[in-house]
């Protein structure tokens, strides 16, 4: 992945999806790499379209090179992508203390993306829901 953003190449990627936990085959127009807390992100178009998204590295689950051409984003800042709160900005210095009630779906993907290094998940009694408590950023991601 990183050689075809280096050399400016489209990747074909099966991709699982967070949503529907199925796997989807993309081809990606690499722009930009990521790293926030324990995620790598790639920063790609998507087929034809324009918009950047962001791929958690851990769910591309197969890639090689494409035999489409890549597509550059002319206009594309990473500095400012980054700065125009696509990943948060911090509302304060301290760290929060994050609860809260959460169905096994999205406990799943905390337990494989931590949102923190201080984070624990545990059964509610008598539900098919968990509790979620962490120490996290005051930022807007969290909000």
């Amino acid at each position: 992945m990183t050689e075809a953003l280096l050399e400016q190449k489209a990747i074909d990627v099966t991709y699982l999806s967070r949503s529907s936990a199925t796997q989807k085959l993309l081809t990606l127009h690499p722009q930009g790499l990521v790293s926030r807390h324990s995620v790598t992100y790639m920063l790609a178009t998507v087929h034809d379209y324009a918009d950047i998204r962001q791929f958690a590295l851990h769910r591309i689950k197969q890639a090689a090179l494409s035999s489409a051409p890549w597509r550059a984003q002319e206009a594309f800042d990473i500095d400012a992508y980054i700065q125009g709160s696509a990943f948060g900005y911090r509302q304060g210095q301290q760290d929060v203390m994050l609860s809260a009630d959460i169905a096994r779906p999205g406990a799943w993907l905390l337990q494989e993306t931590p949102l923190s290094e201080e984070q624990s998940i545990e059964p509610l009694p008598d539900t098919d829901w968990l509790r979620l408590t962490a120490r996290v950023p005051d930022d807007q991601q969290t909000l």
